[in-house]
């Protein structure tokens, strides 16, 4: 992932994994402030319990789950003309 190339509107809805003390929990972006209040670009981040939190841009690439090589994106399906 690249802020560069793909801008920070690309992190919404990118899945997450962080590490609280001595368990795993995923979440998702649900929100992106690319401006945030200190300047600093930060996104909101939907855990799957429930809890919430704003990570800097900077913090959130750690933590992003890779997309599946060859998965196709949020594009429709073509329906084949006969």
């Amino acid at each position: 992932f690249s802020l560069m190339t793909e801008g920070p509107a690309a992190l919404e809805g990118r899945r997450v994994r962080k590490k609280f003390g001595t368990e795993w929990f995923e979440g998702e972006v649900s929100a992106v402030d690319s401006k945030g209040i200190d300047g600093v670009g930060n996104a909101l981040v939907t855990y799957s319990d429930g809890d919430k939190e704003h990570l800097d841009f900077d913090e959130i690439y750690p933590i992003l789950i890779p997309r599946k090589e060859g998965k196709p994106s949020a594009k429709r399906k073509r329906k084949r003309k006969e």
